[in-house]
């Protein structure tokens, strides 16, 4: 049964044909390189639109006597941190602390205490690379590790680049790939100064990213846990990711 998996070469196509400058154009406007590039900026501002849009699940060895360890590039927020005991289906969930309450508890002055982790943090250790490269966070563990263990982290990624390739089939889902060429569109007629066209092609875009947000509210099952605010007459709904983005 045929399925509706769209490969990157197929992206590209999707995008020449909107903006009316198909493969069989004798004399084309964009290169193949061209389109991949704006493609590419399609995606980086979808992932500004919707960054809680692509999960993953990283695996990070621990060393012991090591309490931080750099995430990956990709790495946006995380869900879920287990701390895994052992191969038989042993994990630990970790608790998130944010900055304040990780000093107010003294782990950031303790850097003896070992064991099995319990809490986790995010930092950035700023100056620890050229100041023009990406820093990536850091994950900072407490107690130390006393162990050569995995740290299972599920979370949101960043999109990978769209390439031109046979095989390689984009991770966004559908829906998300239209938002994609909607934008490369509107920047490919920009770019031209046809102003009309990109106007268009903006709004094609924000109502695609409006339905992608409906379906997702719709499809969703899960409820937003509640914390006490700052007023005692009501409470406050907020979703760990919103406690976890620093």
């Amino acid at each position: 049964m045929p399925t509706n998996i769209i490969t990157a070469d197929e992206l590209e196509t999707m995008l020449r044909d909107t903006v009316g400058d198909p493969a069989s154009n004798p004399s084309q406007r964009w290169t193949s390189d061209e389109s991949y590039r704006y493609l590419n900026r399609g995606a980086t501002q979808l992932a500004l639109h919707l960054p809680l849009n692509l999960e993953t699940k990283w695996e990070i060895s621990t060393v012991a006597s090591t309490r931080t360890y750099l995430m990956p590039v990709d790495f946006i927020s995380d869900k879920r941190v287990e701390y895994v005991v052992t191969a038989l289906s042993d994990e630990r969930l970790l608790t998130y602390l944010d900055e304040e309450e990780w000093k107010r508890r003294g782990f950031n002055d303790d850097k003896a205490s070992t064991g099995q982790p319990q809490y986790y943090t995010y930092q950035r250790n700023l100056g620890d690379a050229d100041k023009t490269t990406h820093q990536p966070k850091h994950i900072v563990l407490y107690p130390v590790p006393d162990a050569i263990k995995t740290l299972r982290v599920y979370g949101f990624k960043l999109p990978e680049a769209v390439v031109s390739s046979a095989t390689l089939v984009p991770e966004n889902m559908a829906p998300k790939l239209e938002a994609i060429v909607f934008w490369a569109a509107h920047l490919m007629s920009a770019d031209d100064n046809d102003d009309v066209r990109a106007d268009r092609f903006e709004a094609r875009f924000l109502r695609q990213v409006n339905l992608i947000n409906s379906f997702n509210l719709e499809a969703s099952h899960s409820r937003a846990p509640f914390l006490k605010s700052w007023r005692r007459d009501r409470w406050d709904p907020e979703l760990p990711h919103q406690r976890r983005v620093q």
